[in-house]
C-alpha cells in the first residue's frame, strides 16, 4: 500500500522514480486526498498517432518442434473458434475462454472472485470515486519479449472507445464513458462519470499489445492476421494451430510461456509443460474422446451433459470435481400483470415460500447436479452469503398469510373454490419441469393451484419479455464477472427495456442496489450487499432455488483437478497432481 503521502507528493515520486513506485503491491485499495492544483504530465497519444508499420513477427503456426516426453494436458471443449482475440469475444464465448489463458487484465480474480492484481502493482481512488490511478509492474514483457507499458493499456482502451470498433458490446460501451490518461510509463489514471463499485472488475479486460497492432485501424480488427496469431502477457503462449477438414480449428496447442515464468510466479505446472485444447462439434463425441483416452479433460454444464458424465464416469473410473457456476435459478414473480397483482403482496409471496421444501425438491429432483440456493447472488460472487433467514415450511402460517391477504378491503384474485392460481413459465426441460411439479404438489396443501407452462427455448424467451406469467423460472448468470452488483435483474429502474423481467418493484431493494453500486470501497460494498440479501429474503423479492454445478471430469490416470469457487478459470490446471507425459 502506498505510504502516508498526498497526491501531489504522489505524483512528484511517480514522475521522479517511474518504475520504482510499483515496485511493491501491499494494499490493493487505498482511499487518496483530492487532487490538488499542480498539473499532471501530459498523456500520450502514440498509441493512436504512430504511422501503420504492421505488426511484428507473430509466433510460428505449425507443427509441434518434435520434443518427446512433454509433460501435456489435453482439453476437450465443445464449439468452434471464430478468433482468438478476447477484445472481440462475447463474455463467456469460447473465444473468452480461450483469451483468458493468453492474455490479462490489469486486474485478475482469486479463487474467491476478488479482484486482486494481475498486471497493476498500485492502485489508488479518490475520495469521490471518481479516480482512479493505476501503476503497472515493471517486470512484464508480451511473449514475444517486448516489455510491457501503459501504451498498450491506452492503445487497447482507444479501440474500444472507437465509433467503428467491430464488436458493439456492453464492454465497449461502458468504456467510452472512461476518460484515461497516461501520467508515465507505467501510470494511468481513470475518470468515470458516475462512482462505480465494480470498476476494479471492469479491470479484467484484457490488455492487447501496441507494438503488434499499432496503427490498425479499429474497423479493421476483426480481419487482422494478429487475431490468428496472438501475443499476450498470460502464462499460455500459443504454439500450433491446427485445422479439421472443413478448414475450422480442430486443436489448439500452448506453451508455458517463458515470458511468464521469468516473472517468477508460484506455479505447480511443470516448467516447459504443453496444453492442448481438442474442440468438437458436440458433447457426445467429445464425451466419447474423453472414454476412448483421446483426452484428459472434459467439463459437464447442463443438466444432460452432467447426467452422462456422470453415467461414464461409475463405468471409467473418471476423477470428478465440482464447482457451483455463476449462476442462479430463480421463481420470480409477475409485480406488474393485472392478473397475477396479488403476488405484489408480500404475505402471498411469503405463503408460497412457507408452503414449500425447495431444499427436498432440489435434492430430489437434480441430486449432485445443483446445490440449493438462498440468495440472489451466486457462490463466484466474493459478498455472497448463504445463512439468510428464509422462511421455513410451515403449512398452518402458509395458510393464515394467505386467508388475511384474501380478507384485505381490496382482496385477492382466487378461483370459485377459493384457490389462488398461479401459473408458472418455464423452459421446455423434463428434469426442470418435474421439480416444478413437485413444487406445484406442496403449493396444492395450501390451496394454490398451479399450471406449468413449459415452452421451447424462442417461445419461453417472447413471453419472459412480455411479461406473460404469473411466475417464471429463470437462470441468471454473471457472465464472467465475479462482482455482486445485481441492479440490471432487480432495480425498479430495469423494467420494462431491462432484465428485471418481473417489474419487481421494491423501494427499499432499490435503494440499496443503487448505494451498493456506487460505493468504490470493498469492505462498505459487503455490508451493503448483506443488507441486500436480507432484504431480498426478508420481502421474499423472488425465490431462490438452485444454482447449477459443473462437473469436470479427468481420465483415470489424471488426479487432483481442483476448481474455483468462481467455477472454471484459467487457472484450473495449477491443482492438477499429475500431467501425463506424451511423446511430440
Amino acid at each position: 500500500m502506498l505510504r502516508g503521502c498526498r497526491w501531489q507528493f504522489t505524483l512528484f515520486l511517480l514522475a521522479a522514480l517511474s518504475l520504482a513506485a510499483g515496485l511493491v503491491w501491499r494494499d490493493f485499495l487505498r482511499s487518496d486526498p483530492e487532487q490538488g492544483d499542480s498539473d499532471p504530465p501530459p498523456a500520450t497519444t502514440a498509441a493512436i498517432a504512430t504511422p501503420d508499420t504492421g505488426p511484428v513477427d507473430a509466433p510460428v503456426i505449425g507443427e509441434m518442434d518434435g520434443e518427446v516426453d512433454i509433460p501435456t494436458f489435453r482439453e476437450g471443449l465443445v464449439g468452434s473458434l471464430a478468433h482468438l482475440n478476447p477484445l472481440l469475444a462475447a463474455p463467456g464465448s469460447l473465444e473468452a475462454q480461450v483469451g483468458g489463458l493468453i492474455y490479462e487484465g490489469l486486474t485478475g480474480l482469486n479463487s474467491k472472485g476478488e479482484p486482486v492484481p494481475e498486471l497493476a502493482a498500485g492502485l489508488t481512488v479518490t475520495t469521490s470515486g471518481l479516480e482512479y490511478v493505476v501503476t503497472l509492474r515493471d517486470d512484464v514483457l508480451w511473449q514475444d519479449g517486448v516489455p510491457f507499458t501503459a501504451t498498450d493499456v491506452m492503445f487497447t482502451i482507444s479501440l474500444l472507445q472507437a465509433r467503428d470498433f467491430p464488436a458493439d458490446s456492453e464492454v465497449a460501451r461502458f468504456w467510452r464513458t472512461v476518460e484515461v490518461d497516461v501520467l508515465a510509463a507505467n501510470v494511468l489514471r481513470f475518470r468515470l462519470s458516475q462512482p462505480l463499485g465494480s470498476f476494479l472488475d471492469r479491470l479484467t479486460l484484457p490488455i492487447l499489445p501496441w507494438h503488434a497492432l499499432q496503427g490498425t485501424a479499429p474497423a479493421r480488427l476483426a480481419d487482422h492476421p494478429f487475431n490468428w496469431s496472438p501475443i499476450g502477457t498470460g502464462r499460455w503462449q500459443l504454439e500450433a494451430l491446427r485445422h479439421k477438414e472443413n478448414e475450422e480449428p480442430g486443436q489448439v496447442d500452448f506453451r508455458l510461456a517463458p515470458t511468464w515464468q521469468g516473472r517468477g510466479e508460484a506455479t505447480n505446472i511443470p516448467a516447459g509443460s504443453r496444453l492442448r485444447l481438442e474442440l468438437f462439434g458436440d458433447f457426445d463425441e467429445a464425451l466419447h474422446a474423453l472414454a476412448g483416452g483421446a483426452i484428459d479433460g472434459l467439463a459437464a454444464r447442463t443438466l444432460q451433459q452432467q447426467e452422462a458424465i456422470l453415467a461414464l464416469a461409475d463405468q471409467n473410473a473418471l476423477h470428478l470435481a465440482f464447482s457451483t457456476d455463476q449462476r442462479v435459478a430463480m421463481l420470480i414473480f409477475n409485480w406488474q400483470r393485472e392478473a397475477s397483482a396479488f403476488l405484489r403482496d408480500q404475505r402471498v409471496r411469503l405463503a408460497l415460500a412457507s408452503s414449500l421444501d425447495r431444499e427436498a425438491v432440489v435434492t430430489q429432483t437434480l441430486g449432485n447436479r445443483a446445490v440449493i440456493a438462498n440468495s440472489p447472488l451466486w457462490p463466484g460472487a466474493w459478498a455472497w452469503t448463504n445463512d439468510l433467514a428464509w422462511p421455513g415450511e410451515d403449512l398452518d402460517a402458509a395458510r393464515w398469510l394467505l386467508q388475511t391477504a384474501r380478507t384485505r378491503e381490496d382482496g385477492v384474485e382466487s378461483g370459485g373454490d377459493n384457490t389462488l392460481a398461479l401459473r408458472v413459465l418455464a423452459f421446455d426441460d423434463p428434469v426442470l419441469e418435474a421439480m416444478l411439479q413437485r413444487f406445484a404438489g406442496q403449493w396444492a396443501r395450501v390451496g394454490i393451484e398451479v399450471t406449468i407452462d413449459s415452452r421451447p427455448d424462442l417461445a419461453y424467451r417472447q413471453a419472459l419479455r412480455n411479461g406473460d406469467f404469473d411466475a417464471a423460472l429463470v437462470e441468471y448468470s454473471a457472465g464472467h464477472s465475479t462482482d455482486p452488483d445485481i441492479y440490471p435483474f432487480w432495480h425498479v429502474g430495469q423494467y420494462p427495456d431491462g432484465l428485471n423481467f418481473g417489474g419487481v418493484d421494491d423501494r427499499r431493494l432499490s435503494e440499496l442496489l443503487e448505494r451498493a453500486r456506487r460505493e468504490p470501497w470493498g469492505v462498505n460494498r459487503s455490508a451493503l450487499y448483506r443488507e441486500v440479501q436480507e432484504t431480498f429474503a426478508e420481502r421474499v423479492i423472488a425465490l431462490p432455488l438452485f444454482h447449477p454445478v459443473v462437473i469436470y471430469a479427468t481420465a483415470p490416470g489424471v488426479s487432483g483437478m481442483q476448481l474455483d469457487r468462481a467455477g472454471i478459470s484459467a487457472n484450473r490446471f495449477e491443482s492438477l497432481d499429475l500431467w501425463p507425459v506424451r511423446s511430440g
